[in-house]
């Protein structure tokens, strides 16, 4: 059960970190163009499932690699 909670703080640090960096992109693009990007609905939705995909990938990853890293060292 502990697992499971290190997994979703994992994923909710990816995700976070993730939405954090498109939302400074889209701030940086609107104030170089001095445009209002308007973005409809439909693609943040399909965005937001992309990134929580790739979280959910990054987060095994890491998960994976501590897994390993306690087998080597014989724990």
């Amino acid at each position: 059960m502990v697992s499971l909670f290190l997994f979703l703080s994992n994923l909710f640090g990816h995700t976070l970190a993730w939405i954090g960096g498109i939302l400074t992109l889209i701030g940086i693009i609107e104030k170089f163009t001095n445009k209002a990007l308007i973005i409809r609905r439909s693609l943040i939705w399909w965005s937001a499932g992309g990134l929580l995909l790739i979280a959910s990938f990054q987060a095994w990853l890491d998960e994976h690699h501590n897994v390993t890293t306690l087998i080597y060292e014989g724990l």
